[in-house]
């Protein structure tokens, strides 16, 4: 039986056969404590990821791939790193109908780059042609009909949400159908941490600065 194992990015191992296991991330070592230990000269192969950093008190050594191309001075001198995200679009997801035979094509749904947020809207019917809309997290956002374009307006940027046309819907309604779906804005999160190491003496240069190239 072939073994496997896993590590949680915490540096705990855990797997076929293992009661424990550890790796440390800055000398590579890895401790295996088996349950039921693999079959006498069976090879065992690893493979893993080494932190390409260490840091003592206020310095982090980083270790690179390849030479930097020029010499630097530690005075002045900085670290930076570049994230290539690729297109970055928004999206429409996890369309659910509440209806007989009401359909709702979300193809032609338009979603705005500068209004559309991360949210899931519910649109209510509340005759066989009007409807409400309201968001998890942005609240009622209006009302329309299935003749005419509805187009929320995002009161933070001023631009629509998105646009549903009339050419959206098909078949009948009945008060109190719903469709329901998922936006996704043109971003990427990024999470910024920082770990002080216990006794580390104040820095008053502690700071960075985000920039970003968009084509």
């Amino acid at each position: 039986m072939p073994y496997t194992a896993v590590d949680n990015g915490s540096g705990v191992i855990t797997g076929t056969n293992i009661a424990s296991g550890a790796i440390n991330y800055e000398t590579g070592a890895i401790n295996v404590t088996f349950t039921l230990a693999p079959d006498n000269a069976t090879n065992i192969t690893v493979d893993y990821t080494e932190r390409c950093y260490t840091w003592s008190g206020n310095t982090a050594t980083i270790k690179t791939v390849e030479q930097v191309a020029n010499n630097y001075v530690t005075a002045n001198g900085y670290a930076a790193m570049c994230l290539e995200l690729g297109d970055i679009v928004t999206s429409l997801t996890d369309k659910v109908i509440v209806s007989a035979s009401g359909t709702f094509n979300e193809a032609n749904v338009t979603l705005n780059n500068n209004g559309c947020v991360e949210d899931t809207f519910t649109l209510t019917f509340t005759s066989t042609t009007a409807f409400t809309c309201a968001g998890t997290y942005e609240g009622s956002i209006g009302s329309g009909t299935v003749g005419s374009t509805f187009a929320p307006t995002n009161p933070n940027v001023a631009a629509a949400y998105f646009s549903i046309p009339s050419s959206c819907w098909g078949g009948s309604w009945a008060i109190g159908n719903t469709v329901q779906f998922k936006t996704h804005p043109s971003a990427c999160p990024l999470w910024f941490k920082e770990v002080v190491p216990a006794g580390t003496a104040a820095f008053s240069e502690n700071g960075f600065v985000t920039e970003y190239y968009i084509e």
